[in-house]
């Protein structure tokens, strides 16, 4: 299980909860790029092996890069009302590689603080940047789901979150970051948010970004899919469970149906939907369908990553069974897994 530890700073302020998750994105009431992740064991008993070894530390958001400055990441909303917000993750496995979790165990630190661009360059804003410049207004929180900060005038850096992520099996911590609505603007603020994660051992990747705001129109086009991320190499029924990545831009809603008897939605999967305070889903089954129904809302490439398990897949193929799409209105449902974007 994950373990995760709040330290205190002398002078800092921990304010009021926020709230609690891809596939960067997805948001209801502030509609916004963030992706939905898998926290949970791999259940294939049958896996291909690394060949791109990578790092097995990693985030939805932030990268392995020496300066910031290099990933910059701009969270839009459609309205100013609303608040840029993202549900950042800390993992230890590559991103989209659940079922190759890194095999020891790691701790990590989260420093955030705000800062403003000089040229091209990010540089700390203080409190005497933020009062001159009339920002005062603007505020950040940060949450774990236990401890919440929020940076601003008062409050310009944080180290209140650090982490531990046991080894052998895929887990990832998850981070709420939202902006006040006085970073909803065509013009934003000229301060900015900038995360970095450093983990222990040292051999891994000290993970860092920007995040940045934005005001933009409604009406992305919407592009949605959804498939399994499984190696083919081997047959459906070599493996105990799946992987299923549902990927897209755009606003709509996804339906994701699957025959139960043949496969299951695995309790983490149905967790973390549930965790999500902000994002609108519903689920329901009828006989042997049950459908996942999820409101998507994203300008920013999106991802969800979830988990099936095996029920009774024997003679299916990948393409002819497991990947079909069914079609909109479809009422009998023949294949494994499908989906309809409407």
């Amino acid at each position: 299980m994950k373990h995760r530890t709040a330290r205190s700073k002398p002078n800092k302020r921990t304010i009021v909860l926020a709230v609690s998750l891809l596939l960067a994105c997805l948001l209801i009431a502030a509609p916004v790029a963030y992706a939905m992740f898998t926290n949970s064991q791999h259940a294939q008993r049958t896996i291909a092996a690394y060949d791109a070894v990578g790092e097995r530390f990693s985030s939805n958001y932030l990268a392995a890069v020496l300066n910031s400055g290099a990933n910059v990441k701009t969270l839009y909303v459609t309205s100013a009302e609303h608040q840029p917000t993202a549900i950042m993750t800390v993992c230890n496995y590559d991103q989209g590689k659940q079922n190759r979790a890194n095999t020891g165990d790691i701790t990590y630190a989260m420093t955030a603080r705000l800062v403003r661009k000089v040229d091209s360059n990010y540089v700390p804003a203080d409190a005497s940047y933020i009062s001159g410049a009339g920002l005062t207004a603007c505020t950040v929180t940060i949450s774990d789901g236990d401890t919440t900060v929020t940076l601003g005038n008062t409050t310009v850096s944080t180290s209140a979150f650090s982490g531990s992520l046991a080894g052998g099996s895929a887990h990832s911590d998850t981070f709420t970051i939202r902006f006040s609505t006085h970073f909803a603007s065509m013009t934003p603020p000229n301060l900015y948010l900038e995360v970095e994660v450093t983990p222990t051992p040292n051999t891994l990747p000290t993970l860092r970004g920007i995040f940045a705001t934005g005001l933009r129109a409604t009406g992305a086009t919407n592009s949605w899919t959804g498939s399994f991320t499984d190696s083919t190499a081997n047959a459906p029924s070599a493996y105990d469970g799946y992987n299923y990545a549902i990927e897209g831009v755009g606003s709509g809603t996804f339906i994701l149906k699957w025959n139960n008897a043949k496969v299951t939605l695995s309790d983490e999967s149905i967790r973390m939907l549930q965790s999500i305070a902000s994002l609108h889903y519903s689920y329901a089954v009828a006989g042997t369908v049950s459908t996942v129904t999820i409101d998507v809302d994203s300008d920013d490439a999106s991802r969800f990553d979830l988990q099936f398990y095996r029920k009774n897949v024997t003679a299916e193929t990948w393409e002819t069974d497991m990947n079909a799409a069914l079609a909109t209105g479809e009422a009998a449902l023949t294949t494994v897994v499908g989906y309809h974007f409407t």
